[in-house]
C-alpha cells in the first residue's frame, strides 16, 4: 500500500499508516479471526510516502506562502 504518490495527496500518506495499524492492531494485539487470518495469509508492504519529492515540495511552499502549491499549470491549448 502506497501513499503519497501524487504530491497533493496528504490525507493517503495518513490512511496508509492508518490501515496498517488497524491491521495490527486487530489481528496481533486483539486476536480478531478475520484479521489473523488476513495477516497469516498474505504479505504485506506499507510505503506512507512514495512521492517523496513532491511532499518536500508541498512542505516548502506551504513554509514560504502558505500555499500548497505556488500556481496551478494549464493545459497548453495550441
Amino acid at each position: 500500500m502506497t501513499g503519497a504518490t501524487h504530491a497533493r495527496e496528504l490525507i493517503s500518506t495518513s490512511l496508509n499508516v492508518y490501515e496498517m495499524l488497524k491491521l495490527l492492531k486487530h489481528g496481533a494485539v486483539e486476536k480478531d479471526p478475520h484479521f489473523e487470518k488476513l495477516l497469516n495469509q498474505n504479505r504485506y508492504f506499507f510505503l506512507p510516502i512514495l512521492n517523496v519529492d513532491g511532499v518536500n515540495m508541498i512542505e516548502e511552499n506551504w513554509i514560504k506562502n502558505h500555499k500548497i502549491i505556488p500556481h496551478r499549470k494549464s493545459a497548453d491549448k495550441t
